[in-house]
């Protein structure tokens, strides 16, 4: 069959067993697909998704995407003009998809889309933002939030990306050339990802657990967990970057702080931060050697954004940052992770502003509840 310039093909079409109570029997063995590289555009217009073909294998409860692509329509400067505020341009190209275990059963009687485990392969991820444009006033929905704003009922019992790259470009006023941040090599492990809340488990979770190389050196691993029924959002993460060269953050730091590094070396360690729809707190233990900070450009420190200009002070007024975490016979500076989520911007945002508080900390830069917090760290150490 050719429909607008798709080939559907279909074999083993079978017509029996209705009354063993299997519907989905009474289908097809095999369906494919081929769009032909045809365009499909999004709801809004922005974005185009290709794929080659789409296979169906109804007796192996599989269905396989070939090369997927997901692109803006239109350049950078223009996707940004047409949005009119803040928001993420998006690219995204892929080897494959897989579901696994997908329950025909599940989708003909109780219009559920269930599917066992979905592989993704070979992903590059792009995120692109422009901070000249303004933020718009919407409040951003939690992960779980999320998930329930999809109009169809869906449950994957897993997902597993492999050997992909994420990258993050943000283009600040004060610089025409993005910060840059990317972890390759990334593989990611997800449990019970649903938005069928009404038929399942209290207990269950949301689970991600990933791995990769941070910024094509430090060993990333990390665990994030969301409760689905817990009060206020409820969420955990913890994480371990193995040692880095951190001159290699000159890609962010340069064009949005205005700092260059100019030596030093560090690990981090996340033991534990816990968070809800309104506040993150924890503990970081960010470990570093030999660093050392100048200015870059004086101009885009002054005018750098709130959260980070306590940082961009200290270097512009030559204030003396330690070199070393732990000093030379000194005990090890932990930092206090404390940071209020901004509604209006994405859980990534206020995950990676939480970890990046603790880190701050590290350096001396507290807020009045973080100080609170090292006072009772010191005060739980004279006790042992």
């Amino acid at each position: 069959i050719n429909i607008k310039g798709a080939d559907i093909s279909i074999s083993d079409i079978q017509l029996g067993n209705r009354a063993l109570g299997k519907p989905s029997d009474a289908l097809f063995g095999n369906m494919l697909i081929s769009l032909n590289d045809r365009a499909i555009l999004s709801g809004d217009s922005m974005y185009t998704f290709r794929t080659k073909d789409i296979r169906v294998n109804l007796a192996e409860r599989k269905i396989s995407l070939d090369s997927i692509t997901i692109t803006p329509r239109y350049s950078r400067n223009d996707f940004f003009a047409k949005a009119g505020f803040q928001t993420d341009r998006i690219t995204l190209y892929g080897k494959s998809a897989v579901l696994d275990g997908f329950s025909p059963n599940d989708l003909v009687n109780n219009h559920l889309f269930h599917f066992g485990k979905l592989h993704l392969n070979n992903l590059s991820l792009r995120f692109e933002r422009d901070m000249h444009y303004p933020r718009k006033n919407s409040i951003k929905p939690m992960p779980i939030d999320m998930l329930a704003r999809i109009p169809y009922r869906f449950r994957i019992d897993s997902v597993q990306v492999k050997n992909s790259m994420v990258s993050f470009f943000e283009y600040e006023v004060i610089s025409k050339n993005p910060g840059i941040f990317f972890i390759d090599n990334f593989n990611i492990y997800a449990e019970n990802v649903t938005n069928d809340l009404l038929h399942i488990d209290s207990n269950m979770v949301l689970k991600f657990h990933g791995y990769g190389k941070l910024m094509k050196q430090a060993n990333l691993d990390f665990t994030l967990v969301m409760p689905y029924f817990a009060p206020h959002r409820q969420w955990w993460f913890s994480a371990e970057a193995g040692q880095i060269d951190l001159t290699q953050f000159n890609l962010l730091t340069e064009n949005v702080l205005g700092l260059t590094i100019r030596s030093g070396k560090g690990s981090l360690e996340v033991p534990l931060i816990t968070g809800n729809d309104s506040v993150a707190k924890g503990a970081v233990n960010f470990l570093y050697k030999k660093l050392r900070l100048r200015l870059y450009n004086r101009e885009k420190s002054e005018k750098s954004r709130k959260f980070y200009s306590p940082f961009a002070n200290f270097v512009m007024n030559s204030i003396v940052i330690h070199s070393n975490n732990p000093p030379f016979l000194g005990h090890t500076k932990k930092g206090i992770v404390y940071f209020e989520r901004i509604p209006e911007k994405s859980f990534i945002n206020y995950l990676w502003k939480s970890n990046l508080s603790g880190i701050l900390s590290t350096f001396g830069f507290n807020n009045k509840q973080q100080r609170e917090g090292k006072r009772e760290m010191k005060k739980e150490t004279k006790k042992e």
